[in-house]
């Protein structure tokens, strides 16, 4: 994607901009939040790379603050820099295929990178930079985290009807597992860039392959509200007290 930029969830500490062939991300303070019990079908296991006590990683020095860049233009890479040097911090080659995506969920220490090469989210720790990898497919594309930061909603397989379905991927930032959510009645459609509610409780999904918004019941997984048509609907976002959405079209500009 070319030329976009948005601040989002407060909460988990993410900000996030999109430049032509690099995606960014910006760590910021960590807010306590209560995290509810988890539910849902087990994904394959994810490997847990850095939580052997008895082989776990040495901290990396970096800067306070930084910003995360993943560019797939480059083998999918992941490179820190200091945000206020712009230097480079840290740099980690060969993340992840494909990589597209970057989303900092400091409530868990994490970063989590969408790989749609090899049909994976990969996570890497915030002062290790060690990784870890969870099977997701078909071709994670976007990602956000819940406004309590305990789960990463994940549009797949965003740009093409097939493989796959009118779904997205939620993942458990704790323990990595990872349920499907139904996002539309039109089988064709496709998951693009998801958002959730200001409440929490609703999940709003645009469909680029669809031309359709949803809003998704993230208690009963029903889709209680489509709109259409909005030819190619890229993104989408509610106001601050949920009155208003607002959706790209990258159909019509």
């Amino acid at each position: 994607m070319q030329g976009r930029a948005a601040v989002v969830n407060r909460n988990p500490g993410r900000l996030a901009v999109w430049l032509a062939g690099a995606t960014l991300a910006l760590t910021a303070g960590a807010l306590a939040v209560d995290l509810r019990a988890t539910g849902g079908p087990a994904a394959p296991p994810a490997e847990h790379a850095f939580e052997n006590p008895e082989h776990a990683p040495r901290k990396v020095r970096l800067p306070q603050g930084a910003v995360w860049v993943v560019n797939r233009d480059l083998g999918g890479s992941l490179t820190v820099y200091d945000a206020g040097s712009g230097t480079v911090a840290a740099t980690v080659p060969n993340i992840g295929a494909g990589a597209h995506d970057i989303c900092i969920v400091e409530r868990v220490g994490k970063a989590f990178i969408t790989a749609e090469a090899i049909h994976a989210v990969v996570v890497v720790d915030l002062d290790t930079l060690a990784t870890a990898t969870i099977p997701v497919a078909p071709m994670p594309h976007h990602c956000e985290p819940s406004r309590d930061g305990r789960e990463l909603f994940v549009g797949l397989s965003s740009h093409t009807p097939a493989p796959g379905a009118p779904q997205l991927a939620a993942i458990d930032t704790r323990d990595y597992s990872v349920r499907y959510l139904m996002t539309s009645a039109n089988l064709s459609a496709r998951a693009h860039g998801p958002a959730p509610a200001p409440s929490g409780d609703t999940l709003y999904v645009a469909h680029d392959t669809g031309d359709e918004v949803t809003g998704v019941d993230l208690g009963s997984g029903e889709i209680e509200l489509s709109i259409t048509p909005i030819l190619r609907a890229e993104e989408v976002v509610a106001t601050r007290f949920g009155r208003w959405l607002w959706a790209s079209s990258r159909g019509d500009g």
